[in-house]
């Protein structure tokens, strides 16, 4: 009798293991919600004056909700298999020295929200993964993400001992190469779109990992007219702004995202020389 009871238990438990242990995918199309919120994001914080007290981040003009069933309190998040930790501030640019500094993600009321600017640049075809705690959630957050790509480069600013070219590694992805005596000179290069130029005035979001001090940054920008300009958009060297006694190098894995268009993620090797030295 034991036995008999023991078997049954078995299968009773079997499907509750099933059940309970697979995660649960979720899909979700909220390409016109981030649409939404990034024009009052940008009309919120971007290129404010320098110092400017800048309005609380919230649910309107930063955080974008990802999921309402009840979500058990998590003390982390994995977006593109990156672990996000909880109530881990980063600093995203907002343009003329002005800096937001927020969580990647945040729970109310069993609610998740995930910040609009990683939604974009974490995109992978058009759909950024997230697992949270036993549901993944495929939030799809453009239309047709294309085939954007990067036709020319090239140096702006101060550009003596300046220079800058593109090569492809061998899994496709675009390699921009820097060189540059240290001061304020811009690396630039033209966005396409199917082989075709980006047009200008629109806002992009950016993320910057730099492997040398393994940080990540986010920030703001917006195109420029590639045939007024040459380029649209560029990186303005921030790491050494004046005399350097030392060469000094970096690596920045680059990725920037176009509302509605699509994003890209490049490498920008930088290369500063010790001036008035070879």
């Amino acid at each position: 009798m034991k036995k008999i009871l023991s078997i049954l238990l078995l299968f009773l438990f079997i499907p509750l293991c099933f059940t309970g242990c697979e995660n649960l995918t979720i899909d979700k199309n909220l390409i016109e919600e981030c649409a939404t919120i990034s024009a009052t994001l940008v009309e919120t914080y971007y290129n404010k004056a320098e110092n400017s007290e800048l309005e609380k981040v919230s649910d309107d003009n930063f955080y974008v909700q990802v999921e309402d069933n009840e979500i058990n309190e998590l003390s982390a998040i994995t977006i593109n298999n990156v672990i996000y930790k909880k109530d881990v501030d980063y600093k995203f640019s907002v343009g003329n020295n002005n800096f937001i500094s927020a969580p990647i993600w945040k729970l109310e009321d069993g609610k998740l929200f995930i910040a609009l600017p990683t939604l974009y640049v974490e995109a992978k075809g058009g759909l950024t993964k997230i697992e949270a705690g036993d549901k993944v959630i495929n939030i799809r957050v453009y239309e047709d993400a294309g085939d954007m790509s990067i036709g020319k480069v090239g140096v702006f600013g101060e550009t003596n001992g300046a220079s800058a070219d593109k090569t492809v590694d061998s899994s496709g992805k675009i390699i921009i190469n820097h060189t540059r005596e240290s001061g304020k000179t811009f690396v630039g290069w033209a966005f396409t779109k199917n082989n075709k130029p980006i047009e200008k005035d629109l806002y992009v979001f950016t993320r910057k990992y730099y492997e040398e001090s393994k940080s990540i940054s986010y920030g703001i920008d917006i195109t420029t007219d590639s045939e007024e300009y040459g380029y649209s958009t560029g990186l303005y060297n921030y790491f050494i702004n004046g005399e350097i006694t030392e060469p000094k190098s970096r690596k920045i894995d680059y990725t920037v995202a176009i509302p509605k268009i699509g994003n890209i993620e490049f490498i920008v090797n930088v290369t500063e020389k010790v001036l008035g030295k070879e």
